[in-house]
């Protein structure tokens, strides 16, 4: 019946956190954003290396397939049997 007799209501009025409330949250968002990341423990220095004859094992049968496949043997051979040569003297 208010609007009949020409009043207007007013809309509600939010209510917005106090300043210093405001201060706290933008704090603790800044803190979240530039916090580290937490990373699980790294192994230790002696389980992070691998021996060099397992290195070594991965290595040589890629190698011999890709000297194969690129036609490199010829090539290896015609380094070596010079040298070869050179030690059987």
């Amino acid at each position: 019946m208010a609007l009949l007799s020409g009043q207007v209501s007013q809309p509600a009025r939010t209510v917005r956190p106090a300043r210093s409330e405001q201060i706290g949250q933008v704090g603790q968002a800044v803190r979240a954003a530039t916090r580290p990341v937490r990373r699980p423990p790294s192994p230790g220095p002696a389980e992070q290396r691998r021996h060099p004859l397992v290195a070594l094992a991965m290595a040589l049968p890629v190698a011999a397939l890709l000297m194969v496949l690129f036609g490199g043997w010829a090539e290896f051979l015609a380094q070596v049997s010079p040298v070869l040569r050179m030690f059987g003297r």
